[in-house]
């Protein structure tokens, strides 16, 4: 039973990870290709043509990654990786927003949400980076 379930828990962590994987590609291609006119023109209006190589760059350095850090560091990576994308992210869509219609677009208390979880996330996300390169973290509780 012991193999059994091994190769049930692997087969499902790896369609999840290759789901996450995909996704992230899709959705960056599909944002990259929405908003810029130069890469629609570059790319002549075929998303492939971004899609998988942008693929094969993100594989390329994950499996860097992989070889090159020690597994206690992966996971610290890994858990802050939704830090920098909760930093990222607001900024898009308070792009995103901006370039709706007037009647469409968000009050300003949501702009407001949206800084906000900036610097709660940008706080942990910028205290990991800092002890990640220096050794020691700016702020311990």
């Amino acid at each position: 039973m012991f193999y059994l379930m091994l190769i049930v828990g692997v087969l499902i962590l790896f369609s999840t990870q290759l789901g996450i994987f995909e996704a992230l590609v899709r959705n960056f291609t599909d944002a990259a290709h929405a908003i810029s006119p130069r890469l629609r023109r570059l790319i002549e209006g075929d998303p492939r043509r971004f899609y998988y190589p942008f693929m094969l760059l993100v594989l390329a350095v994950i499996a860097l990654a992989i070889h090159l850090a020690l597994p206690v560091e992966l996971v610290q990576i890994s858990a802050n990786m939704s830090n920098l994308g909760a930093l990222m992210f607001p900024f898009a869509l308070m792009y995103l927003n901006s370039r709706l219609p007037k009647a469409a677009r968000p009050r300003a208390w949501h702009y407001a949400i949206l800084i906000l979880n900036v610097l709660f996330f940008g706080f942990f996300f910028i205290n990991f980076v800092y002890e990640f390169i220096t050794g020691t973290a700016l702020i311990k509780f």
